[in-house]
């Protein structure tokens, strides 16, 4: 009898171990990405944008300012958590978009299709859960939140198989479910701001983690600009 228990026992802890496992995208472990911007660290980001623009870190924040200014991440993630606490001051003079999350770095910097997971907005103040495959468009889902100039709000976007969130201030403000189509790729995580007419927009960014999913190390960043 005692032989059968310890069989028994040396069976199913194994298989009760193995069932109270999370899938690796809901994993909760250490950050597989952190930036606090002490400093703007060139291996950990590329950038692109507007060559009288800049990238500065003081204080612990990035400041992006100029006509159009991009960076994105050297690692790559699939299915991962993006967060970030930013601030943003649209301009009144012009068109200014605002993209965050994850994207295809190296087709999005070539200008080709491609697979993206964005938080967007085109006046610094309203938003849209942006998702693209192949740069097909396949949800533009608008959210109910207002961003005032200069105050700062954390923005979390959940990559999942099965879904996509968006919760800013901790509250979830969108969600796209169409398993067929969620992107399965490895994404850069990557911020934009873009003005369109004259003037200078201005992004402050206090940092970026991002944690859970799969990750694949990258080669050290580089400072790609336009010519």
């Amino acid at each position: 009898m005692n032989k059968k228990k310890s069989l028994l026992v040396g069976i199913l802890l194994p298989l009760l171990t193995l069932l109270s496992l999370k899938p690796f995208w809901a994993a909760e472990a250490e950050s597989s990405f952190l930036d606090e911007f002490e400093t703007f660290d060139s291996t950990k980001w590329g950038c692109i944008g507007d060559p009288n623009g800049k990238w500065s870190a003081e204080n612990g924040v990035l400041i992006m300012e100029g006509q159009d200014q991009r960076i994105t991440s050297t690692k790559k993630f699939r299915y991962a958590t993006f967060q970030t606490k930013i601030s943003l001051l649209a301009q009144e003079d012009g068109v200014t978009y605002y993209y965050l999350g994850f994207v295809n770095r190296e087709n999005w910097l070539a200008g080709k299709d491609c697979d993206s997971i964005t938080l967007m907005s085109e006046d610094g103040m309203s938003f849209k859960l942006d998702v693209k495959k192949s740069g097909q468009k396949l949800a533009r889902i608008p959210i109910d939140v207002t961003f005032f100039k200069g105050a700062w709000h954390t923005i979390e976007i959940v990559w999942t198989p099965s879904a996509i969130k968006v919760l800013i201030d901790e509250e979830v403000m969108a969600e796209y479910t169409d398993v067929e189509n969620i992107p399965d790729t490895f994404l850069s995580a990557f911020i934009d701001e873009c003005h369109l007419k004259k003037g200078k927009c201005l992004m402050q960014v206090d940092y970026v983690k991002v944690r859970g999913g799969e990750v694949k190390g990258e080669k050290a960043g580089r400072q790609e600009r336009n010519p």
